[in-house]
């Protein structure tokens, strides 16, 4: 994910500590789901189909992150 969306990895890797401590099935109150703490319709919009898919899921939190950074 680090290299594909060119996101420090040391960026991905707080952001998941912080978001859900590496949990592949944390939900938070407010409904954001997996490792990144993505919510549902942000998953849906990247094409994730499992939010709880480790692999996916950070995939999808570095591409959010990796856009909101060139922003």
């Amino acid at each position: 994910a680090s290299e594909k969306y060119n996101v420090d990895i040391n960026l991905l890797k707080a952001i998941a500590k912080a978001e859900s401590n590496f949990n592949p099935n944390a939900v938070s109150s407010a409904g954001a789901l997996g490792v990144m703490q993505l919510m549902p319709s942000t998953a849906s919009s990247l094409g994730i189909s499992n939010a709880y898919n480790a692999r996916e899921n950070i995939m999808g939190g570095a591409q959010v992150i990796a856009s909101n950074l060139k922003k």
